[in-house]
């Protein structure tokens, strides 16, 4: 979901930064910074998630970036799930299939020389 945002917002990024300063009026970024942040993280962060790799690091904008359209734009249950998940890969981390395991796994021996 945020991939296909971040792709959306990028195909037009005139009308994207237009939106963000007439629909979502960002309350703490000026409208250009906020569109080129929010694009950023958006396709970013979400392809970071996809392999697993600094996951936990990776899931805090977007849970940020879930929580401001909470808040300040639109209230939808969907929010709350996207939380819930990204939450969850916060604290828990991507599992033992991502790269960050694998990362550990190969490296953590030097690591604790």
């Amino acid at each position: 979901m945020f991939f296909n945002s971040g792709l959306t917002k990028i195909d037009d990024f005139e009308s994207t930064v237009i939106l963000f300063r007439d629909e979502y009026k960002t309350p703490f970024l000026p409208p250009y910074i906020a569109a080129l942040s929010g694009t950023f993280f958006e396709l970013t962060c979400s392809c970071l998630i996809a392999i697993g790799l600094a996951t936990r690091l990776a899931a805090l904008p977007l849970l940020a970036m879930t929580a401001v359209i909470q808040f300040t734009y639109l209230e939808h249950v969907e929010h709350i799930y996207w939380a819930f998940l990204l939450s969850g890969l916060a604290l828990h981390g991507a599992g033992k299939w991502s790269a960050d395991a694998w990362i550990m796994k190969r490296y953590q021996p030097l690591l604790w020389r």
